[in-house]
C-alpha cells in the first residue's frame, strides 16, 4: 500500500553445457543445467518505522534431469529485522546485525510423467480437423472441475507424479510446512472408454488429498464425463453429457450431488 516511486531489478541466467556427439560431424549437443532468476525493487517513497523500501528478494530456479524429471521452485528473502513487540518487520536492515537476509518462504517441486505410445490418427473416429477443434475448445472452455477436460483417447495410458515441499515463516518463530505427493493415472478400457484416478498424500498430516475417479465415454457427437470424489470436503459426484462441437459445447446435461456443500 502507499505510493511507489522507485527502481526494479531482475536478473535471469541460463546455465548450460555443450558436449560433443559421437558422430563424425563433430557437432555439439547443448544440455540445459539450470534456469535461475532474481528480482527485487526499491521504493524511494517508502518512509516510516514500518516501511520496507527494499522489497523481498525473490529467487526462482528450474532444471530438468534426463528429460524425465522437472525440478523447480522459488525462495523469498527479507532484508529487514523483525520486531517481536510490534509483530512485524521494521525499517531496519539485518546488515546492522551482521546478517544479509532472512528466508521467509521456500518451495520445491519435482514432477515426472509417462505415457503409452500414441495411436495412429486413422485408428480413431475423429478426423484431424475435429481433434484440432476439440483441443481449441478445451482451452476456451471453463468447467467446474479441471478434471472435466476431455482426455486424449489416442494415448492408451498415462501416469504423472509430483512432489511438493514448502516452508513459510510468518514470523521467525512461527514456521509452517507442507509436503505432499500428487498422482494422476489414466488408461483406456476400450477405444471409447477411459478411466482416471487423481489424488495425493499429505506426508505431514498423514492423510489422502482429495482423491477423485474420472470416467470418460466418447459418444460420437456427444461425450460423457463422470467425476466422483469418494472422500473429502467435496464428497460426491459430477456427471456431465455435452456436445463435442466447439460452437455447441454449452449444450449439456449436468447432474451434481455433494454431501458437504449443499448441492
Amino acid at each position: 500500500s502507499g505510493p511507489f516511486g522507485g527502481m526494479t531489478f531482475s536478473l535471469a541466467n541460463n546455465f548450460e553445457m555443450k558436449v560433443r556427439t559421437s558422430d563424425t560431424s563433430q557437432t555439439e549437443k547443448k544440455i540445459q543445467l539450470l534456469n535461475l532468476g532474481l528480482s527485487t525493487s526499491y521504493n524511494f517513497l517508502a518512509k516510516g518505522y514500518y516501511a520496507q523500501p527494499l522489497s523481498p528478494l525473490v529467487v526462482t530456479y528450474r532444471t530438468n534431469i534426463g528429460g524425465k524429471v522437472d525440478i523447480g521452485g522459488s525462495s523469498q528473502f527479507s532484508f529487514y529485522q523483525y520486531d517481536n513487540a510490534a509483530g512485524r518487520r521494521i525499517n531496519k536492515l539485518l546488515l546492522s546485525e551482521g546478517r544479509l537476509a532472512d528466508m521467509t518462504n521456500f518451495n520445491l517441486s519435482l514432477s515426472t510423467s509417462f505415457q503409452g505410445k500414441r495411436k495412429q490418427q486413422s485408428e480413431r473416429k475423429r478426423s484431424e480437423t475435429q481433434v484440432e477443434d476439440s483441443v481449441k475448445a478445451e482451452q476456451e472452455y471453463n468447467s467446474f472441475y479441471q478434471q472435466m477436460q476431455p482426455p486424449d483417447l489416442n494415448i492408451p495410458w498415462n501416469l504423472s507424479l509430483g512432489f511438493n515441499f514448502g516452508i513459510t515463516k510468518q514470523t521467525p518463530l512461527i514456521v509452517s510446512k507442507n509436503a505432499s505427493l500428487q498422482f494422476n493415472l489414466g488408461f483406456n478400457l476400450t477405444q471409447n472408454w477411459k478411466i482416471g484416478f487423481t489424488g495425493g498424500y499429505d506426508f505431514l498430516q498423514h492423510d489422502l488429498v482429495v482423491p477423485a475417479i474420472t470416467v470418460y465415454r466418447d459418444l460420437d457427437c456427444w461425450e460423457m464425463t463422470l467425476v466422483w470424489n469418494p472422500i473429502g470436503y467435496l464428497r460426491g459426484f459430477n456427471l456431465e453429457i455435452r456436445i463435442k462441437a466447439p460452437q455447441l459445447r454449452d449444450i449439456k446435461i449436468t447432474k451434481r450431488e455433494y454431501q458437504n456443500i449443499g448441492f
